[in-house]
């Protein structure tokens, strides 16, 4: 009789088990994915939803840094028109008198229109400003090319004074022009 109690007591302690076993690994089951669920889904999906801001966020840095370098290569063509310019404004205006170029500069550009330079004669420089006369002789009819000549020279120059006597067709001028240097 108590081997049959004990065997009834066993029996029921194993068959009480599989609902222990069930309601253990069940629990753990959900344990684990609370678990899961709170330490890996919710932090990986937070990750998520932030990369995509920052994404968002770095698209728009991006776009902005196109649009600027667009206007610095817009300025820098700019630049380099005006440098170009800057660059041809220091030929005819040079920082310093640089006579000897300009004197070069103007028997070619006499010898090309028919006048002969005969004397030269640089006045007292006033600044910026630097007074040189001119006597030449030449043909009247090449006055004009003559003129052209000047204004085409590389250096700018201004011509203050013009005093012209003709003989039989031939001129003979007085020029008083400034050139000027920065």
């Amino acid at each position: 009789m108590i081997g049959e109690k004990l065997g009834a007591a066993y029996e029921r302690e194993i068959e009480r088990k599989p609902l222990n076993n069930v309601m253990f690994f069940g629990g753990f089951a959900l344990l684990t994915f609370l678990a899961v669920f709170l330490f890996g889904i919710r932090p990986t999906a937070l990750a998520l939803a932030q990369n995509n801001k920052y994404k968002k966020e770095l698209t728009e840095i991006r776009q902005r840094m196109v649009k600027k370098l667009e206007q610095i290569q817009t300025a820098e063509l700019a630049l380099d028109s005006v440098q170009s310019g800057v660059e041809n404004l220091n030929k005819a205006i040079p920082n310093d008198v640089y006579m000897q170029e300009f004197l070069q500069e103007l028997v070619i550009a006499s010898a090309r229109s028919g006048f002969v330079i005969q004397r030269v004669k640089q006045a007292d420089v006033l600044g910026d400003e630097i007074p040189v006369d001119l006597e030449m002789s030449g043909q009247l009819s090449e006055l004009p090319t003559f003129l052209q000549e000047i204004e085409n020279m590389r250096r700018f120059v201004n011509i203050v004074d013009v005093r012209l006597e003709t003989e039989n067709s031939i001129a003979n001028l007085k020029l008083r022009v400034k050139i000027y240097k920065i």
